[in-house]
């Protein structure tokens, strides 16, 4: 937070980094979306008080998408500006020779790969259900492998107590086939990145909030992203145009979808070019960078370049 920058450089220019507004309110739909109780509302208020105080210090107001503003009440969104936070699309970019192959797992060349990577595992990035939707495929067919980047624990959402985690409980819940699901932390960048290199379809879920970089990183890199139907990944993602949206409640539907991938490879070749596209016209390092290095010597007054 910068409540206190002009405090102490009161001559400064101060441009804030707004990415969340803790509500319940839908503001365009002016209702609720969801039952809240008294004490969960009262929090949100307190959270949202040092952010909300920004907005008067600030001389210019960033966000990095159009959903993460649309949180904010219209009289605070009228001040940001929406510019994408941006993905370095030479480091990730599609290559069609890459594999799994590391000193903790090798996997045949031609053999299918369906991928799932974020900091933790929990359900607001829908961890559970994208669990459940491979146990409905494994259940079906048994010529691909399931490949999860991610730390055991939660990142997002109300922690568990010490001994228990998510991915205990769906191994509990589920009849998983752990000799074709293949689990490890958060890796390196190169790992990761050769992760999504080679993956057949890539899924990323969330429930409605801050979109991970992961999102933009698997499109650049060419994955065919399985997408929940949810406002900010519909951003991104857009049915059968650049990758697949499910419901991500509903695991038949999401091991529908995965199936489609593996037995439809043309038409997921040309979605996975159609989402490369996509980021690197709006999204590509190489050309956000330029324009928010504009758009920041404009708000302290300084020639651009």
């Amino acid at each position: 937070m910068g409540l206190g920058v002009k405090l102490v450089w009161p001559d400064c220019t101060y441009v804030a980094y707004h990415e969340w507004y803790y509500t319940d309110r839908n503001w365009d739909k002016r209702r609720a979306e969801k039952p809240a109780d008294l004490a969960v509302m009262i929090s949100d208020r307190m959270r949202n008080l040092p952010i909300t105080g920004e907005f008067d210090l600030a001389d210019a107001s960033w966000c990095p998408t159009l959903f993460q503003a649309s949180r904010f009440p219209p009289v605070l969104r009228r001040q940001i500006t929406v510019m994408p936070d941006g993905v370095d699309c030479d480091l990730h970019r599609p290559d069609p020779q890459a594999r799994i192959d590391f000193d903790w797992l090798r996997l045949p060349a031609d053999r299918p790969v369906i991928t799932y990577a974020t900091r933790g595992m929990e359900p607001l990035r829908g961890f559970p259900q994208f669990l459940r939707g491979v146990a409905r495929l494994q259940a079906r067919r048994d010529d691909f492998d399931t490949v999860i980047l991610a730390n055991d624990s939660v990142s997002y959402g109300r922690p568990l107590a010490r001994g228990d985690s998510w991915w205990l409980r769906m191994i509990d819940q589920l009849d998983l086939d752990h000799r074709r699901i293949h689990v490890n932390a958060m890796r390196p960048r190169d790992e990761y990145v050769r992760t999504l290199q080679a993956s057949h379809a890539h899924v990323y879920f969330t429930e409605p909030f801050v979109t991970s970089w992961s999102l933009s990183e698997a499109m650049a890199t060419g994955c065919l992203v399985i997408g929940s139907n949810t406002a900010p990944v519909r951003e991104l993602v857009r049915d059968m145009e650049n990758g697949l949206i499910v419901d991500m409640d509903d695991a038949d539907e999401v091991a529908d979808a995965m199936a489609w991938v593996l037995d439809n490879p043309g038409d997921a070749a040309d979605l996975r070019r159609a989402a490369r596209r996509t980021i690197l016209a709006d999204h590509d390092a190489a050309r956000v960078f330029p324009a928010k290095d504009a758009w920041l010597r404009a708000a302290i007054g300084a020639p651009v370049h």
